[in-house]
């Protein structure tokens, strides 16, 4: 009897079979924490202008402008708008499943707390705080 060096065919084949398989459920995965990634980095984003936003609606100084409360208008991942209770961020260079994507922070003077919603995001790729 000789002695094996090596793999043999089939052997070889399984072996590549279940690389093959590790890679796809990698990619899937992958691809759902770019998404994720991309969303909370925006909410991130008009997250930073919440505390100019609180002061000029205190001074009643709110003139629709992102500038005007420190933020950009457009950026990688956002085109920002404000308006007279609300920031928002329309997801910009996003995945496929994130396109129209949008996460708002609305501001409730009266019962002074900001709340976070999202629309055409699915809820596994919304950051926890946002409805």
């Amino acid at each position: 009897m000789r002695k094996q060096i090596g793999l043999t065919l089939i052997e070889l084949m399984v072996v590549v079979a279940i690389i093959g398989i590790i890679a796809s459920i990698a990619s899937a995965q992958y691809q759902i924490y770019l998404a994720r990634s991309k969303v909370v980095a925006a909410f991130s984003e008009i997250s930073t202008g919440k505390v100019n936003f609180v002061t000029r609606s205190n001074n009643g100084d709110i003139n629709n402008s992102p500038a005007s409360i420190g933020l950009q208008e457009l950026t990688y991942n956002c085109k920002t708008t404000v308006d007279t209770t609300s920031i928002t961020c329309e997801l910009q260079n996003t995945p496929s499943s994130l396109v129209g994507g949008v996460v708002t922070l609305i501001y409730s003077s009266v019962a002074d707390q900001w709340v976070c919603t999202t629309s055409n995001i699915v809820v596994e790729l919304r950051p926890e705080t946002c409805s």
